[in-house]
């Protein structure tokens, strides 16, 4: 009954801001023009001559949609072509799915958690099962596909300490939208205890570890890493930022000049999170007083100068990782929870990453205890870091082997997932 009141409370706390989510959109539009794109999709209005059955894949943005690739692709070869669904919730994720899909999925932007939303989705594209890659956990989304008997899988899922603390202050309400959910295919047993402890039934939950460790490189990946390099004389070192927050760029230049005593041809590319501070990211680097390129407006030529390469695309990170010498993994000095390290491992490159890697522990665990990479408290530490690697070409080499050992020693997740799902779904 409790469950059902905060429910009821959470519904019409929805709708009175939908008022507040077209301000928030049309705002985000100014900075990314992309948030103004199939707005409609967002409230469910998608195209409804779909065949029924699919199955449907929810990555909330770029780092989940990376995750559930693998996976993705595993199914349509079971399935077949054109046979998933693939929803996410940013421009960045869509980006990222039609990059790494390639039409081969039908994509749309998943409704809000709004009752006429969510009926109107599922009304459309009658999908056979729901697979949520992490945790977005939605009740209104779940409630409804509970009732039309849509089987529900979690993948990937994990509860970092903010979300864990979210669910126990609603624990009543998670019990009730977790009861009908048919698999929780966890990262690590810790994530299994705390799922379970707010809720989801513990016969559900298997451990089947992480995704991300399913990390693939491209074909004809070295080949795009030697050509990115003779770009700018291969014989240049190159230190690389990826997926900076506000307040790194700002860090990574004042490392960079200092560096640049040291090693005169030293090249600096720097990769923002977000598309909205691609122009920010280029203005700061103008400031910092070196030759400044965009890689939007790259000739790709050896002759141009270029000192700092801002990445004003999407969809390079990896194979920018893969052209550099050392790697500093962004969203880690400042609090938000850091981002995957596991890129930098796979493409072959040092990693360092600063003080909070909370969304990343175990693997941030794995990386300092195999010694693929060094983990720094400040601007200080990560200069220290930077010439360590910088200085030696065995060091660097060996962390490299430890990072390719530790993806090899983490996989067996796609096949796991695939396993639950197979399950799940002839249930």
């Amino acid at each position: 009954m409790m469950a059902k009141l905060v429910l009821l409370f959470y519904n019409i706390a929805l709708m009175v801001l939908i008022p507040v989510v077209f301000v928030r959109y049309l705002i985000k539009g100014f900075r990314n023009p992309a948030y103004w794109k199939r707005l409609g999709e967002r409230f469910g209005f998608v195209k409804d001559d779909l065949t029924p059955g699919k199955l449907w894949v929810h990555a909330v943005s770029v780092g989940e949609v990376n995750a559930a690739v693998p996976l993705i692709r595993k199914q349509l070869e079971i399935r077949g072509i054109r046979s998933v669904v693939v929803t996410c919730a940013t421009p960045t994720g869509s980006d990222q799915i039609r990059m790494s899909l390639a039409g081969s999925v039908e994509q749309f932007y998943a409704p809000l958690d709004l009752k006429f939303a969510v009926n109107r989705f599922l009304a459309r594209i009658r999908p056979e099962a729901l697979v949520i890659m992490e945790t977005e956990i939605w009740p209104n989304l779940l409630l409804a596909c509970q009732r039309q008997g849509i089987r529900i899988m979690f993948a990937n899922m994990r509860m970092s300490d903010r979300s864990y603390q979210n669910a126990r202050r609603f624990k009543m309400l998670y019990r009730h939208v977790l009861k009908g959910v048919g698999c929780f295919c966890v990262q690590t047993q810790t994530d299994a205890e705390r799922i379970a402890s707010v809720g989801a039934n513990s016969e559900r939950i298997e451990v089947t570890g992480n995704l991300k460790f399913e990390l693939d490189l491209p074909e004809g990946f070295d080949e795009q890493t030697l050509e990115l390099r003779d770009q700018w004389h291969s014989h240049r070192p190159v230190l690389i930022l990826g997926s900076s927050h506000a307040g790194e760029d700002e860090m990574i230049f004042s490392v960079f000049k200092r560096l640049r005593e040291y090693y005169s041809d030293l090249v600096c590319i720097v990769v923002p999170r977000h598309p909205e501070r691609f122009e920010q990211v280029h203005l700061l680097a103008v400031e910092s007083g070196y030759s400044v390129v965009r890689r939007s407006g790259w000739n790709q030529s050896p002759d141009q100068v270029m000192d700092i390469l801002v990445v004003d695309t999407m969809g390079e990170l990896l194979q920018f990782y893969g052209a550099s010498d050392v790697a500093v993994v962004g969203g880690s000095f400042v609090q938000a929870g850091g981002h995957n390290v596991l890129e930098c491992m796979a493409a072959g490159v040092p990693v360092i990453f600063g003080p909070d890697m909370s969304n990343f522990r175990e693997i941030s665990g794995m990386v300092l205890s195999s010694g693929a990479g060094k983990q720094v408290q400040d601007e200080e530490e990560l200069y220290t870091a930077i010439r360590e690697y910088l200085d030696s070409d065995e060091r660097r080499k060996e962390a490299v082997k430890k990072g390719q050992e530790v993806l090899e020693a983490n996989r067996g997740a796609l096949q796991r997932t695939c396993d639950a799902l197979e399950t799940l779904t002839r249930q």
